[in-house]
């Protein structure tokens, strides 16, 4: 994302990229110092009871891989799904979409890229995109997950708490 240097500033745009686990260039005062998005990526090696009888991945387990990378995403901010139940907040799945560009197979080391392009509010969504070893992308989708009270079961907003864990990324 390009954050443009105001007029009066300066005449040039200048870029300021901000990734997660990085440090953070410093950044003319001006400009809003946060990420861009957050994104990791977990290495997930296919096994044999995830195939079909033609040695390919069975699609379900696309799903099984984004819940992964998106759980390892959780734990590096310092919490899990376990934690947020604690607290009184669920996590159900809105929507899923699943976008199959080659096949996995059986043994294949897999490169999971998940990531949280925007700060939680009442959802949060989350991108993936799967790599095969060489590099090659094989599965694009995406996860909206939305926040709710565990003893009412109506939405809610994403926890103070939550979005502490969040604020050094944004």
């Amino acid at each position: 994302m390009k954050l443009p240097i105001t007029a009066e500033a300066n005449n040039k745009t200048r870029n300021y990229n901000y990734r997660f686990g990085s440090t953070q260039p410093s950044a003319p005062e001006f400009l809003p110092k946060k990420a861009v998005m957050i994104t990791k990526d977990i290495k997930i090696r296919v096994r044999y009871y995830e195939t079909d009888c033609m040695g390919i991945v069975h699609h379900s387990n696309y799903i099984r891989y984004y819940e992964t990378a998106r759980t390892e995403m959780l734990r590096e901010f310092g919490t899990t799904y376990n934690d947020m139940e604690k607290h009184g907040v669920m996590l159900p799945v809105l929507e899923v979409q699943s976008r199959h560009i080659a096949p996995a197979y059986d043994d294949d080391l897999l490169t999971v890229r998940v990531t949280l392009a925007e700060m939680p509010k009442v959802k949060m969504r989350f991108d993936y995109e799967i790599f095969r070893e060489n590099g090659d992308k094989i599965n694009t989708g995406s996860v909206t997950l939305a926040f709710m009270h565990s003893d009412s079961r109506r939405a809610c907003r994403a926890p103070e708490w939550f979005l502490k864990l969040l604020e050094p990324y944004f």
